[in-house]
């Protein structure tokens, strides 16, 4: 079990949680009255924007320890962000009862008492317009469907990029291969050659993506990120021993590479597997 925490560790470390929830599923079923990872795999349930499934994951969590403020916090916001105020204020009284001072913790992630207070309000003026409108009825809070999780192909580097999970705001103008043929300068540029690499893979492209990060091999001695995104590459399809020889190379040019240490560890646990 021990190599089965120490990778839910390093996907959790690099953003990797989509990956993360299969293993904890086994964690889960290897030690079933262990309340800590459900309660791990509903965090990353949560951060996945599947808020439905998390809220089912927290839910079991207080079945077993109901004064487990976290859990409702957490719980609290992802019935929040379903459109669930109802019951997204009884977590929130829940967890004021029994620690005023997580009003703070609240307030933090956006929510306050006069946040309930206007739906409250709101509330009451529909259920008025509708008893005018149609006789009688409570209008209920409909929850809203769950944020489909995306499996698209991350990366890393040591620049630009600071995590495995590409920030899609920043690199919005290389999401889509650009269909027109490159120039010999931009066959010759680095930066292209990586930007256009991301894009080919984030869309399935890997062999072509991998000959833009090892052209960029051939034109300069900086070119970790390079290494490293073949690297993941590799290892996302399963080439664990190719994807080891690449974390090793970007270790020997930078040791203090840190997103290679740890994908290296995870690329040995898989292997084993």
């Amino acid at each position: 079990m021990g190599y089965l925490l120490e990778l839910v560790s390093i996907l959790s470390d690099i953003g990797r949680y989509g990956e993360s929830l299969s293993y904890y599923d086994r964690l889960i079923s290897l030690v079933p009255g262990e309340s800590g990872f459900v309660m791990s795999r509903a965090l990353a349930l949560y951060t996945l924007g599947r808020y439905e499934d998390s809220v089912a994951d927290f839910e079991k969590v207080l079945r077993k320890k109901p004064d487990d403020t976290d859990a409702l916090i957490n719980m609290g916001t992802a019935l929040f962000r379903l459109g669930d105020r109802r019951a997204a204020m009884e977590c929130y009284k829940r967890s004021i009862d029994f620690d005023p001072s997580l009003e703070k913790e609240w307030l933090m992630r956006g929510i306050s008492a006069s946040s309930f207070i206007e739906w409250e309000i709101d509330r009451i003026h529909r259920i008025s317009e509708s008893s005018i409108i149609y006789g009688s009825g409570d209008a209920k809070p409909k929850l809203r469907a769950s944020k489909m999780e995306k499996e698209d192909f991350t990366q890393a580097g040591t620049g630009s990029v600071s995590s495995p999970v590409m920030e899609s705001s920043e690199y919005d103008s290389v999401n889509i291969p650009d269909p027109r043929t490159p120039t010999k300068e931009q066959l010759d540029d680095p930066d292209y050659l990586y930007k256009k690499g991301v894009a080919l893979a984030r869309r399935g492209y890997y062999r072509a993506s991998l000959k833009c990060f090892s052209r960029i091999e051939t034109l300069t001695e900086d070119c970790s990120d390079a290494v490293f995104s073949k690297g993941i590459i590799y290892a996302k399809n399963g080439y664990f021993n190719e994807a080891l020889d690449c974390f090793d190379r970007v270790l020997k040019m930078n040791p203090s590479h840190e997103k290679a240490q740890k994908a290296k560890r995870m690329a040995e646990i898989k292997r084993k597997i």
